[in-house]
């Protein structure tokens, strides 16, 4: 006699931070040129470390109280990861090692705004301002 199974909802890769902003920001970094990558980096190098701290530590409560850490850190993850994502053959690097080094620069912020904008309206705007304001700057060609 065959047992009768039961059948759970498939679950999928779907989360909710999988928003249409937070997939144009991905969509977008592959269309950085050198220009917006040096203002990242140079941005977020300029910025003041305790209210950054505070936006952060903001960041995180609201991932936690929204039960999204998780997701909020894959966001950062990922954006960190293209970041630092280089060709495989060494012989490129030393042909691309200038726009690798802007990205790798460009990774914290980068992380930063990943983290912002996967979190969108459960930040609040004081710190979701901060936190995106270096990526604003490079996309809207502010310095």
């Amino acid at each position: 006699m065959r047992r009768a199974r039961r059948v759970l909802p498939r679950r999928t890769s779907a989360t909710p931070l999988q928003t249409a902003e937070i997939a144009a920001f991905f969509d977008q970094l592959d269309r950085l040129n050198q220009e917006q990558l040096l203002s990242l980096g140079a941005s977020w190098q300029a910025r003041e470390k305790l209210p950054h701290q505070d936006a952060l530590t903001q960041a995180v409560a609201a991932a936690g109280e929204f039960g999204l850490t998780a997701q909020m850190e894959e966001a950062r993850d990922q954006a960190v990861r293209w970041a630092l994502h280089g060709p495989s053959d060494l012989w490129a690097v030393t042909l691309q090692d200038e726009r690798l080094q802007l990205r790798r620069q460009a990774a914290p912020a980068l992380a930063d705004a990943a983290v912002a904008i996967a979190l969108g309206d459960r930040l609040n705007d004081g710190a979701r301002a901060l936190l995106l304001e270096p990526w604003a700057n490079a996309i809207e060609g502010r310095v």
